[in-house]
């Protein structure tokens, strides 16, 4: 898969989840600067490539991006979706192809 079929990809990952409202490719600290945004969004970000003759790695970005009520008690449960929904996007799209596959790390930052 080429890049942009990548990050099309999980952008048509992401809508399929029934709790994500916004799924962007843009920077995912203007986020709030978009005008219609509605929370719960995923936001996917090319961070680089590493090509060789063979192979081409890209490294992405996948952010969920909620809001915490006023009093921050909900920030577990935030948490909690974040690393449902991100494991469901990260799973339909290594159903998409056997050549193409996110591959799951040990530290997930929330």
């Amino acid at each position: 898969m080429t890049l942009y079929q990548i990050i099309d990809e999980l952008v048509k990952c992401s809508k399929k989840e029934p709790n994500i409202h916004t799924v962007i490719t843009d920077n995912v600290y203007q986020l709030n600067s978009i005008g219609d945004v509605e929370y719960t969004a995923i936001c996917v970000t090319f961070v680089k490539c590493n090509t060789t003759e063979d192979i081409d790695n890209y490294t992405l970005n996948i952010f969920y991006v909620d809001r915490l009520n006023e009093t921050r008690n909900n920030q577990v449960d935030i948490q909690n979706m974040g690393v449902l929904v991100l494991r469901n996007i990260i799973n339909r799209f290594n159903k998409l192809d056997d050549e193409t596959n996110i591959p799951y790390y040990d530290d997930l930052y929330l």
